[in-house]
């Protein structure tokens, strides 16, 4: 009995032995899994602030994307009118420059009317001119001849002589 209370021993021996160290490998094995446990905690914490940061990242990129789509849309829109202004602008300065070059087509032809005109005028002033300088002559012969005659009449001897009167007259 001595061996089989030997083995027994050594067996109780060796079975305390693997009750340690199976307590002690559940024990590792518990940490570790509590190690794990941790890692994983921190993990999924981590990965939720990387989703929130990614929803946040996500929201603002949408905002941003609709802000720049909108922003576009009113440039574009700005561009539009500004296009319809500058289409105006051309209209309004073509329909000035229109009316300009009538303004100056018609101002050229009055210009030309008003010289005609006045050589026209140059003309007629210089016939004038001439009849009256005709009609001064005239005057002066008729004066002249007034002069005459009154001097004539006023002689006292040729008051007695018609005759001498009607020659002077001739004169």
């Amino acid at each position: 009995m001595d061996k089989v209370e030997q083995e027994n021993v050594t067996l109780r021996a060796e079975y305390d032995d693997a009750k340690i160290e199976l307590s002690l490998a559940r024990k590792r094995v518990h940490d570790e899994m509590e190690g794990l446990r941790y890692q994983m905690k921190m993990a999924d914490d981590k990965k939720r602030m990387y989703e929130e940061k990614s929803k946040q990242h996500k929201k603002e990129m949408d905002d941003l994307n609709h802000k720049v789509r909108f922003d576009f849309t009113k440039i574009k829109e700005r561009e539009k009118e500004l296009e319809n202004q500058l289409e105006l602008l051309k209209e309004d300065s073509k329909n000035q420059i229109l009316s300009r070059d009538s303004k100056i087509l018609d101002l050229k032809r009055k210009i030309d009317a008003l010289e005609f005109n006045m050589e026209n005028m140059g003309i007629q002033e210089q016939k004038h001119k001439e009849q009256r300088y005709l009609a001064e002559e005239k005057l002066q012969n008729v004066l002249r001849s007034l002069q005459e005659t009154v001097s004539i009449i006023e002689d006292d001897h040729l008051k007695n002589d018609p005759q001498e009167f009607l020659r002077r007259l001739k004169i």
